[in-house]
């Protein structure tokens, strides 16, 4: 008897902390960044916006084009965004923060010598190494490239520490999920507490699957809107390009 009134108690006392925990998710109330990356999305139907990520033999084609971008961007020794020219598996070890630009030896193109070309498209860029002041650097490259509004770019990383330094600096940019920021949505998902998740980005940024499951689940798709936070699918396959947009995203990224 006693045994079973404990576990009485204990599953009584877990499901008030549930219930609680979870209608304080619900009772957070947000607001609208009304930003001029969102201006155009905001008609009424109004197109998915479609990023192209380009690989090694047709970057600098597409940095001509008037298409919108994912570039996978790199802070090197001698502090230069560096846009990598291949960043597929054979390169992952390639350490670019500790390569000076200067010496001929980085397979990149410098962001600054595209300027003109980006100025009026709009730009995923992605960190794609955790350097030293990375955060420091990329804003005052940007401000002398004159780009320091940063009104058509969204900034993301795979690290989470970059993109909080950075936020905390540039609170008016715009940031896409880090990888940890992931696994934290997908986990309070999973124990059925995604009205109580903490999203410090402004947009989520993920492939359509998650560990071989659909990413985009009605479940998140009702708390996104709910936080009036936008998504953007990808990269993808062409193959998957119709299955992302019948999610009407903010956007979609094709691979290349």
């Amino acid at each position: 008897m006693r045994l079973f009134f404990s576990v009485f108690i204990s599953l009584f006392v877990s499901a008030v902390f549930f219930f609680t925990i979870k209608f304080w998710g619900l009772s957070q109330r947000y607001i609208n960044y009304n930003h001029p990356f969102y201006s155009e999305q905001n008609k009424v139907g109004a197109k998915p916006l479609v990023f192209q990520k380009s690989n090694a033999t047709n970057l600098v084609q597409n940095l001509n084009s008037t298409e919108n971008l994912y570039l996978d961007i790199a802070i090197t020794l001698d502090q230069q965004i560096a846009v990598p020219l291949d960043t597929t598996d054979a390169k992952k070890d390639y350490k670019f923060r500790q390569i000076n630009y200067a010496d001929k030896k980085v397979p990149a193109i410098l962001l600054s010598d595209y300027v003109n070309e980006i100025k009026g498209k709009k730009i995923i860029l992605n960190l794609m190494e955790n350097p030293v002041a990375g955060p420091d650097i990329l804003l005052a490259e940007l401000k002398k490239m004159g780009l320091g509004k940063a009104e058509n770019f969204v900034f993301t990383s795979p690290f989470d520490a970059q993109m909080k330094d950075l936020k905390e600096k540039a609170p008016a940019y715009i940031f896409a999920t880090t990888n940890p920021e992931i696994l934290r949505i997908k986990s309070m998902e999973s124990v059925y507490l995604m009205e109580a998740a903490v999203f410090r980005s402004d947009i989520v940024i993920h492939p359509l699957k998650f560990y071989r499951e659909m990413f985009f689940t009605e479940t998140l798709l009702k708390d996104l809107k709910r936080r009036f936070k936008r998504f953007i699918a990808g990269p993808l396959k062409t193959e998957d390009v119709p299955a992302a947009l019948a999610l009407n995203p903010l956007g979609i990224i094709i691979q290349n």
